[in-house]
């Protein structure tokens, strides 16, 4: 159908249509399919991308351990220091004082895996509403690794980029890698503020 020649840097629009339309529906995120989807090498890729749009070395980025460690791998390779904050089990759950105590002047991002890869955290809607105050104080953005959102056990998935109060600093990583087991094929995607989907597009490209 000569569909061979370079696509549009944010992804073919059918695609980005399709993403909008779950966005809405399950996210509970409206998102303008033109200017506020990039579609990426996976959710890995849509992470590197944000990651390399909005750190620059000797910035700092939050993470709640026990990681991910691409996620961790990649900011130690773009020169990103993680700042650790520890989930405590049975309910994996984090102390808001040592969050703010992790925050310096080179903080820039909360990253966020919900649910979490590799303890099963699936944080809660007065989690995110507390994560989301933290970010808007100190002006930071809110990465949200969601590409495991349907694999809950019966707890609800709630996105901390439908909240208003943090809706202009929350990008929203996802993909169908696992919810549809298709990893080879690295369909992964971001939503956000449109100017920061526009930088993410161009590391992207």
């Amino acid at each position: 159908a000569d569909h061979a020649s370079y696509t549009n840097l944010r992804g073919v629009i059918e695609l980005r249509n399709a993403v909008a339309a779950k966005m809405r529906a399950f996210n509970g995120i409206d998102c303008d399919p033109e200017k506020e989807i990039v579609v990426t090498v996976g959710s890995a890729g849509a992470f590197a991308c944000l990651a390399l749009a909005v750190l620059n070395p000797g910035d700092e980025c939050i993470v709640f351990s026990p990681f991910y460690s691409y996620h961790v791998n990649s900011l130690k390779l773009f020169g990103a220091t993680p700042k650790f904050v520890d989930l405590q089990p049975p309910d994996w759950s984090f102390s808001l004082a040592e969050l703010e105590a992790a925050i310096t002047p080179r903080t820039k991002m909360i990253l966020l895996c919900t649910p979490a890869n590799p303890s099963g955290k699936v944080f809660t809607e007065p989690e995110l509403r507390s994560l989301a105050a933290v970010a808007k104080k100190h002006k930071l953005w809110i990465g949200t690794d969601e590409i495991y959102e349907y694999i809950t056990y019966g707890k609800p998935h709630v996105s901390i980029g439908r909240f208003p109060e943090a809706k202009d600093r929350t990008i929203t990583m996802s993909g169908g890698s696992k919810t549809y087991a298709i990893t080879g094929w690295r369909v992964g995607y971001a939503v956000g503020p449109a100017g920061i989907i526009d930088r993410m597009s161009v590391v992207n490209d």
